[in-house]
């Protein structure tokens, strides 16, 4: 995927949009906020995002590591939470938490924009997220 190859143009800020579909609510809620991806070993990222999401304010702290034909996002404790392969486009994973499955796609635009899906299920979770992440301006 352009602009995912270790050291290469993801770090940085970039602008993100949140929209989330609750299944079990059957409505739509909307996020913005922004997102900074910081570098601090080849290919290895601190991702922080901060976020206005129904109201309130949230962040969440990921750690990414890059490589060209790979994505492994874990939380901020280094448990993993993804793997995605690069290789095929767009690229998916999945990751079992208790008996909650979540399904991710990345899918690239360009190399400025990008965007991140998930769609979760399960017996306590039953939702559909998508983020679309845009780099902003240097």
């Amino acid at each position: 995927m352009s602009g995912f190859t270790a050291g290469g143009n993801l770090d940085g800020a970039w602008v993100l949009t949140r929209l989330v579909w609750d299944f079990t609510l059957s409505r739509w809620q909307r996020g913005t906020g922004w997102v900074n991806f910081a570098e601090w070993a080849p290919g290895r990222f601190q991702c922080r995002e901060d976020l206005v999401f129904a109201g309130n304010t949230a962040r969440r702290m990921t750690l990414w590591d890059v490589s060209a034909d790979r994505i492994d996002i874990h939380y901020a404790d280094g448990y993993p939470l993804v793997g995605l392969d690069l290789s095929l486009m767009p690229s998916k994973g999945e990751h079992l938490c208790g008996e909650d499955l979540y399904r991710a796609r990345l899918k690239p635009v360009d190399a400025m924009r990008f965007l991140l899906g998930w769609r979760v299920t399960g017996p306590r979770k039953n939702y559909a997220m998508v983020t679309d992440y845009r780099r902003m301006a240097r």
